[in-house]
């Protein structure tokens, strides 16, 4: 560092930095040990790697669950805009229900998730005040892959697998929730297995005519919402989720994350199962694609 000595005029001399020492840290293992004894509230996981652990078990309870019965599959894309819900309780099927969409079907056959943020996100605190009393004893079966969640009563925890499961067990191949919710029909023994919800791409406006050619007039679909949804992607907005106008979600503008699930899917396209895609803008071609109407079949009579 330069300073100016007085005594020696137009001289600058310097004089040597203090630096601090370096911090000296003990070893990992007595940092953790240190953070134990503190109390809870105070102790800040910092180090890369040091996640909760998954405890897997339970899962003999979605093995035949179906036992041949149809099932319907709910995401949450956007051509369920307008989508009437409430409809699938007068059919035969069973329905699973992917993450989001506890919120409008709070009493499920099966709710699959893989994504850990489901457990603690605010929209599922709404989702609280319709049906669900207690996250940690939910009335309905949960199949998961979240950490630091225990298998009880109505609760299955398996560990995610990289490669197809098609036989139940602790692990699940749930790279995406969607990809656990057609193992986990699978598992139980699902007859034919119906998509809804499941879109893989960003509905816009370029996807808006093919959508209202097939949802216009459709029972299945709230008009008036089907309308609002129309004008909403008109003027460029974008409902990746069908709840995307009210909630956001954090995926609304990522588009990268399909490629990856498409590679899921292709490696379940397979196995031995009836399953049909009802999205009006699906771009999953593993599956074949069918009307939403097909639901009129499970009609109860």
């Amino acid at each position: 560092m330069r300073v100016h000595d007085p005594s020696i005029p137009g001289i600058v001399k310097f004089k040597p930095m203090r630096r601090s020492p370096p911090e000296v840290r003990p070893p990992l293992h007595r940092q953790r040990q240190s953070a134990a004894k503190r109390p809870a509230e105070l102790v800040r996981v910092s180090h890369r790697g040091n996640k909760p652990p998954i405890t897997p078990g339970n899962w003999q309870k979605i093995s035949g669950m179906f036992s041949g019965r149809d099932v319907v599959i709910v995401g949450a894309g956007g051509s369920l805009c307008g989508f009437k819900f409430e409809r699938l309780a007068e059919t035969s099927a069973a329905v699973i229900v992917i993450n989001n969409a506890i919120m409008e079907l709070p009493n499920p056959d099966l709710m699959v998730s893989a994504d850990v943020s489901t457990k603690r996100s605010a929209a599922y605190q709404e989702a609280l005040g319709k049906g669900v009393k207690d996250w940690a004893k939910p009335s309905f079966p949960l199949l998961c892959c979240w950490p630091a969640t225990e298998p009880d009563g109505n609760i299955t925890v398996c560990r995610q697998a990289s490669s197809p499961t098609p036989d139940p067990g602790d692990k699940l191949f749930c790279p995406l929730s969607g990809a656990g919710a057609i193992t986990a029909a699978k598992w139980g023994g699902a007859g034919k297995i119906y998509l809804l919800g499941i879109d893989n791409v960003r509905f816009g406006a370029d996807h808006l005519q093919q959508w209202l050619s097939v949802v216009r007039g459709s029972d299945w679909y709230n008009q008036e919402e089907v309308s609002a949804t129309e004008a909403r992607l008109s003027r460029g907005k974008m409902a990746v989720h069908y709840f995307s106008a009210e909630r956001g979600h954090p995926a609304d503008g990522s588009q990268g994350k399909y490629t990856a699930h498409h590679r899921a899917y292709e490696k379940i396209k397979n196995w031995k199962m009836d399953v049909v895609n009802l999205s009006p803008i699906a771009a999953v071609p593993q599956f074949p694609l069918a009307a939403v109407s097909e639901l009129d079949k499970l009609i109860l009579k």
